[in-house]
């Protein structure tokens, strides 16, 4: 089966899903596209860094 999806910067792309080679007991895959670089900075230095947003204000993110 062929899935189309939109990307921000690349457009529009189709890429195979449940083709003979998928891994049959893996989960199913999400469509979403991977965020831009930078685009999730916030969330990444808060969650894994254990920054506060107070720190990260401090540093002009």
């Amino acid at each position: 089966m062929f899935v189309e999806t939109d990307d921000s910067i690349g457009g529009k792309f189709t890429f195979t899903k449940n083709s003979y080679l998928w891994v049959t007991q893996c989960e199913d895959i999400d469509n979403r596209t991977p965020p831009i670089l930078g685009q999730n900075n916030r969330e990444i230095l808060t969650s894994l860094g254990g920054l506060t947003t107070s720190e990260l204000e401090f540093f002009g993110k």
